[in-house]
């Protein structure tokens, strides 16, 4: 690499790398700095005003900028205060209203140490001159000497006399009646003689014990009905057994519904006098709705489990049984069009080629049946292609085979 020599410094700077206009760049610096190219002389004395410090009599060592080390330290920062937005300059101190550039920290309250010994001992000689009034024995207007010496007057009376005027309007004591709503006991009245709090013992313990449990579990709120449980009992969930039962039934609604439509057509074949009838549990339905996955038996659409219908297969009117193997789901549109219409004798699901009631466009034959004049059985039974189709179907097939079954053991001819 090839190396030159400073124009200025010669052989005392050293070899090059490179050079700077023509000089080495200690040189440039300089120049460029001071205008010289030489060192200017350092100032030997702290630039601040009323600071003797000088270069050699800095006890720190440090003597940086013009300035001893402690007004550098403070000059640094101002400057970095001023940076932060916190001027300290136009900052006044609260004793001796002057700046609070002389601060020793950014939050200082004063600006020196001897404004802040000033407040302490005047707040000092204050609270010593107000104890000594304070301790002074005082006479209550109202009581005088039966109210005894008080220490401190409110409002120019003893806490007794001021706190009656505050509550009742008198001096006087009154006899107040419970604030509870519906309570009519009164502080002469009361049987413990615990009046306390505006309020008879029995409610001013029943108010504590409120506190006290909304303090431990916090404010709780009936959720049935949204009053204030904070009198109740510790563990329970609801306000009353009322509620206790209102959610009891509405979070059951849809078990109770089902059940009371199973009893509403157990009922009803009974009214009929349908023999074979025989009550299931609630359990036992869902479960066959679950096995039959929510999807209607006639047409083969899945519906919502609360718009399914509990269909009997072989209708009540004609004389089928209330009993769980008589029992099916269907959607709404095929079980309104079946109504009391037997399986393959009247009427045959649209999965086999039936067109629903609702169907307008399905051609009418006699009597205004709604059904394409067709054949699914004959004097045998359902025709072949009949079960051949309805065999993909497992719970359609079941429903034919239970109603031809009812029927041939009736003995009743097709329709």
């Amino acid at each position: 690499m090839k190396t030159g020599t400073c124009s200025y410094g010669g052989d005392a700077c050293g070899p090059q790398a490179k050079l700077i206009g023509g000089v080495c760049r200690k040189h440039y610096r300089r120049m460029q700095k001071h205008g010289s190219y030489e060192r200017p002389e350092l100032p030997s004395a702290c630039e601040e005003a009323g600071c003797p410090v000088t270069r050699e009599t800095d006890p720190s060592g440090q003597f940086k900028a013009g300035r001893c080390n402690r007004h550098y330290l403070r000059h640094v920062r101002m400057a970095k205060d001023k940076a932060m937005g916190v001027d300290l300059e136009t900052k006044v101190c609260p004793e001796c209203h002057g700046s609070m550039a002389r601060a020793v920290r950014r939050n200082s309250k004063y600006c020196s140490v001897e404004c802040r010994t000033a407040v302490a001992e005047r707040a000092t000689r204050e609270a010593e001159a107000k104890s000594a009034t304070a301790a002074a024995p005082k006479t209550c207007p109202v009581g005088g000497n039966e109210c005894g010496p008080q220490v401190r007057l409110y409002g120019g009376l003893c806490s007794k006399h001021y706190y009656r005027m505050a509550k009742w309007g008198s001096y006087e004591l009154a006899d107040p009646v419970c604030e509870e709503p519906n309570c009519e006991i009164s502080r002469s009245t009361d049987p413990s003689g615990a009046f306390k709090s505006s309020r008879c013992n029995m409610h001013y313990l029943r108010r504590r014990r409120a506190v006290e449990r909304v303090a431990t579990l916090g404010q709780r709120i009936c959720p049935q009905c949204g009053t204030d449980m904070s009198t109740a009992r510790r563990n329970s969930k609801y306000c009353s057994s009322r509620c206790t039962q209102a959610a009891s039934a509405a979070k059951n609604i849809k078990v109770i519904r089902m059940r009371i439509r199973i009893a509403g057509a157990l009922r009803k074949a009974r009214k009929l006098n349908n023999p074979g009838s025989a009550p299931f549990s609630v359990e036992a339905w869902v479960a066959l709705a679950e096995k039959l996955e929510n999807r209607c038996t006639y047409c083969g659409k899945t519906v919502d489990p609360s718009d399914m219908h509990m269909d009997h297969i072989v209708p009540l009117r004609r004389g089928g049984p209330h009993a769980l193997f008589n029992m099916t789901l269907a959607c709404a549109g095929c079980n309104v069009s079946k109504r009391d219409r037997p399986l393959l004798f009247e009427w045959a699901p649209v999965l086999l080629g039936g067109k629903p009631r609702w169907d307008k466009s399905a051609p009418r034959g006699k009597r205004g049946n709604p059904w394409v004049p067709a054949a699914w059985r004959d004097e045998s039974g359902p025709l072949p292609s009949v079960l051949a189709q309805a065999k993909d179907h497992p719970e359609l097939l079941r429903a034919i085979r239970v109603t031809e079954a009812f029927f041939n053991g009736q003995g009743e001819a097709a329709a």
